[in-house]
């Protein structure tokens, strides 16, 4: 592997990071059916909803365990669940946030192990990094634009 590949590779990962810690990926849930007095039904229509806080940590998590030239990752639910501090059960949901906005997909294997594969939407992460970097531009243009204003006020 020369150093560009590593180079690259590298970008690629910190790119992903961005995308999970700042993008604002989403993903449909159902919200709940409540039934009125008058017996009409209300909700269960699909609505988006901001990835957990967790999701966006077993998202950074799997980036981080990625193999640096191939980007396979497999790690089992119990190693992901110590490095996200948490438990299989919150894994497993946090997993099906992921799939379910279109992050990460992944493929289970028989055996003694039962071990999965991972793999990424590159071009989604992509989508999302490029989003995160914009909105943090126009945050950071807004605040420049408030303290110029405040300067001239002060004269």
């Amino acid at each position: 592997m020369t150093n560009e590949d590593v180079i690259a590779s590298a970008a690629a990962r910190w790119k992903a990071v961005e995308a999970f810690a700042f993008g604002r990926a989403s993903t449909l849930k159902s919200t709940k059916k409540i039934k009125r007095q008058d017996g009409s039904i209300e909700g269960g229509e699909p609505k988006s909803m901001p990835l957990s806080a967790l999701a966006r940590r077993l998202g950074i998590a799997l980036v981080i365990s990625a193999d640096t030239e191939t980007f396979a990752c497999f790690p089992g639910e119990e190693r992901l669940a110590a490095l996200c501090d948490s438990d299989v059960s919150a894994i497993r949901r946090a997993k099906a946030e992921l799939r379910a906005a279109g992050l990460v997909t992944w493929s289970s294997h028989e055996g003694p192990w039962k071990t999965a594969v991972y793999r990424f939407d590159w071009r989604r992460i992509d989508e999302l990094a490029a989003e995160a970097k914009a909105r943090a531009k126009a945050v950071s243009d807004a605040a420049k634009q408030r303290r110029a204003t405040l300067s001239e006020s002060r004269r």
